[in-house]
């Protein structure tokens, strides 16, 4: 997740550190761990409110309510969050059997599958030249042929559901995994309205590629509606509007929920 792209060195710094090992209110949390590093970094110039609880939550794959103090979250030394959840929600959030984000790749039946999925939301997003034409017009402005789009896209998506693969980084250069896409020059344009439209492109997407065949690949395909919260929480926005794309994502999920 954002704690594994780096970026340039100064430019990013720790803003979250996982702090829920061991014992949560001194019972044990039943070893559970977050999908993504535990270390999440920012951009220094973010406008992200690092203490709303939404942005904690969606960042670590957990809801709101897992959270020990979700009104009021302890920070270190160094100004980092530290995240804590408490017995209950460690439980919960184990129960959800989220895949942690480096296997992704792999349970959704390997980069052909994650390819397939770059090409259906930019196929879909493309052929959408009505719902706003503001927003269609960010994404092909650049005049880039399909193939270089879903190339681009799918070789993040890739690197980041993988343990061992690099094709961004190959594309790139070294650092530019996270800085690419999620510095305040990208995320500060991206309003509500288009963010939902985004993820309706994409949750079409998904229901056109992801395998829905056994329990492994639902719990793949639910996994990636989480990273979207994930990668969205690098997003500045409200509270409410954090509530509204989870509440979002949870209408996708019925797709993929074990039968």
């Amino acid at each position: 997740g954002g704690g594994g792209g780096g970026g340039s060195g100064s430019s990013r710094v720790v803003a979250f550190r996982w702090a829920s090992s061991g014992k949560t209110q001194g019972r044990p949390d039943d070893g559970f761990t977050p999908f993504c590093a535990l270390e999440q970094t920012l951009d220094q110039a973010s406008r992200v409110d690092r203490s709303c609880p939404e942005t904690i939550a969606a960042l670590y794959g957990v809801l709101p309510s897992d959270l020990m103090s979700p009104e009021s979250p302890a920070v270190d030394a160094t100004g980092a969050v530290l995240v804590q959840l408490s017995a209950r929600g460690a439980q919960r959030s184990r129960v959800r059997g989220l895949l942690e984000l480096r296997t992704l790749c792999e349970a959704l039946g390997g980069e052909g599958v994650v390819r397939q999925l770059s090409r259906a939301f930019y196929t879909r997003l493309r052929a959408d030249t009505s719902s706003d034409p503001a927003f269609h017009q960010v994404f092909t402005r650049q005049g880039r042929s399909l193939d270089e789009v879903v190339n681009n896209q799918s070789a993040w998506f890739i690197e980041m559901w993988s343990d061992d693969k690099t094709p961004y980084t190959e594309m790139h250069g070294e650092g530019m995994l996270m800085e690419n896409l999620t510095s305040t020059k990208h995320t500060r344009n991206m309003s509500i309205p288009w963010t939902c439209l985004w993820l309706d492109h994409m949750g079409g997407a998904m229901k056109a590629t992801l395998p829905n065949r056994t329990p492994l690949q639902r719990r793949a395909a639910l996994t990636v509606l989480f990273f979207w919260r994930h990668f969205l929480a690098l997003f500045p926005m409200t509270r409410e509007e954090r509530s509204h794309i989870t509440v979002r994502l949870g209408g996708y999920a019925g797709h993929w929920v074990a039968r």
